[in-house]
């Protein structure tokens, strides 16, 4: 299992829409970009953007809360 971060950032999903399906996903925010690995690759990102065309979800929180 990975984060919901890496999926929507990974090239291989690039154009395609993206079903979550373990519930709560994403409630608790989208960490800091800016981390970087001690090789200088991003930590919790796999590219520079989201690469999925769509999201479907079945209950959006507007509200987030991240530790970080």
């Amino acid at each position: 299992m990975i984060g919901y971060t890496e999926a929507l950032t990974d090239p291989s999903y690039n154009g395609q829409l993206l079903t979550l399906t373990y519930p709560l996903v994403g409630n608790y925010g989208v960490p800091d970009p800016s981390i970087k690995d001690k090789d200088g690759i991003s930590k919790y990102f796999e590219s520079s953007k989201i690469q999925i065309r769509g999201l479907i979800v079945h209950e959006l929180s507007l509200t987030a809360s991240h530790w970080n």
